[in-house]
C-alpha cells in the first residue's frame, strides 16, 4: 500500500470518503493514475477487494451519512409561524 495522496482535491467533499489503498487508489500524477491501473489489470484479486471495500463505503455514505446530514439540514429550514400559527416565511432566516 502506498502512503495516501489527495491529488483528487485538497479537503472536503468525496476526497473526504477515500482511503488510499483500502477504498481507493489515489494518484498524485497522471503517471501514477496509469500505473495503478495497470497494476490493477494485471491483479484481478485486488481490482474486486479494491472495487467491493469501494461499494461498502459509497453505500454508507449515500445509504447512511447522506439521509442524516440531509435531514440535519432540512430541520434548520423549518416555516417561521406567527404567535397565531399563520406561515410568515420559510428559510433559516426567518424570524416570527
Amino acid at each position: 500500500m502506498r502512503p495516501a495522496s489527495r491529488h483528487a482535491g485538497q479537503r472536503g467533499g468525496y476526497v473526504d470518503q477515500l482511503r488510499d489503498g483500502d477504498n481507493a487508489w489515489l494518484a498524485l500524477s497522471t503517471r501514477d493514475a496509469v500505473e495503478r491501473v495497470c497494476e490493477l489489470a494485471a491483479n484481478p484479486h485486488e481490482a474486486a477487494r479494491l472495487g467491493a471495500s469501494a461499494r461498502r463505503a459509497a453505500v454508507a455514505l449515500n445509504a447512511e451519512n447522506l439521509p442524516r446530514r440531509t435531514i440535519a439540514l432540512l430541520a434548520m429550514q423549518r416555516p417561521a409561524r406567527s404567535p397565531d400559527g399563520k406561515l410568515l416565511s420559510i428559510g433559516r432566516n426567518a424570524r416570527g
